[in-house]
């Protein structure tokens, strides 16, 4: 795992605004954690299935799909790690920039990586660090069409305010999707992929049993009966995107992309080490440091929005760096 992954919340006790993470501060989970808190006891006192056979059930349930074709895994990296796993050897080809997990997973189990002609394609859909869907509809034929092995990771297509392609059950085809993001419980770990049920039958062997944790268990039976409840206004999220994009783009030397997310990818003039930790240090602001995603520039920052009080601060905080920088030192 790459060094410098986002939400390193840890390392800022003083921090009171995360954007690093694409977590959404504003998330309505309340009804969730206190229903973990009733299953506390039982939860922690006695062992899990080795594998979630019955919340597998239930979420096939709820995306019209056979239980086979759903596995349950310890968040999505655990599925990234083991479908590199299952195409153990192969050449992979990683749309880049991109999550670091897949080249990781990919040369943890001897993938060659290739730019071009490859056996298995990678694909983060929306996309991050851009928060761009865009290379899954340029790519939807290609798909249909089945060519070769794609790994289309869905983690953040609850938060898109576009569309994606429909999903399609083939050998050949798998999808990740998480929970705890949309939820607010990424320290739980729950995602799950879909696909074919042969697939998914030879990734299943490459498991290690009670990978997922009975927390986590009662987290996703509880979210899969309760039909998937609404957690974040997203219509308000995406307003509040939009707000703090146009403040963003006021602010010179900001070069700002454009995102189908909650998140997006930003370029100042200045390091992104140095402004990071500025804002930290000075506002209690944590942003990420996208400087070490595949392609990107030592300049480079990714946000997510947040509350529009939270966002204000951002905006503030960044406008007080900027002028530090180009007011003249003092001399005494």
């Amino acid at each position: 795992m790459i060094n410098g992954h986002g939400d390193d919340l840890h390392l800022y006790p003083d921090v009171w605004a995360n954007f690093s993470s694409n977590v959404y501060a504003d998330t309505d989970n309340h009804a969730l954690i206190e229903h973990l808190g009733r299953m506390l006891t039982s939860s922690l006192g006695s062992y899990p299935e080795p594998e979630p056979y019955e919340l597998q059930g239930m979420l096939a349930q709820a995306h019209g799909l056979d239980a086979e074709e759903v596995l349950v895994t310890n968040g999505a990296t655990e599925a990234i790690y083991l479908i590199a796993q299952h195409y153990k050897g192969q050449c992979s080809r990683i749309l880049q920039p991109t999550f670091s997990e897949y080249a990781d997973a990919c040369l943890l189990h001897e993938h060659h990586l290739s730019d071009e002609g490859a056996d298995v394609l990678w694909l983060c859909s929306p996309n991050n660090p851009t928060g761009r869907c865009e290379a899954e509809h340029q790519l939807e034929q290609e798909i249909i069409q089945g060519r070769s092995p794609i790994v289309i990771d869905r983690s953040y297509e609850y938060f898109c305010a576009r569309s994606l392609p429909k999903r399609v059950i083939r050998p050949d085809l798998l999808y990740i999707h998480s929970l705890t993001k949309r939820y607010k419980i990424p320290g739980l770990r729950l995602g799950y992929i879909i696909g074919h049920r042969e697939t998914l039958a030879q990734v299943r062997q490459l498991r290690q049993p009670w990978s997922v944790n009975a927390l986590a268990i009662e987290a996703g039976k509880w979210i899969a009966s309760n039909g998937f409840p609404e957690s974040i206004d997203r219509q308000r999220l995406w307003r509040e995107r939009d707000r703090l994009a146009g403040a963003l783009r006021e602010i010179q030397g900001i070069e700002l992309e454009e995102t189908d997310t909650h998140f997006m990818l930003l370029k100042t003039p200045y390091p992104a080490t140095e402004l990071k930790e500025y804002l930290a240090r000075e506002h209690g602001l944590l942003v990420r440091n996208a400087s070490n995603f595949l392609g990107l520039s030592p300049q480079h920052l990714r946000i997510a929005t947040q509350t529009p009080e939270m966002n204000d601060a951002l905006i503030r905080g960044l406008k007080a760096y900027i002028e530090q920088q180009h007011t003249p030192p003092r001399h005494v």
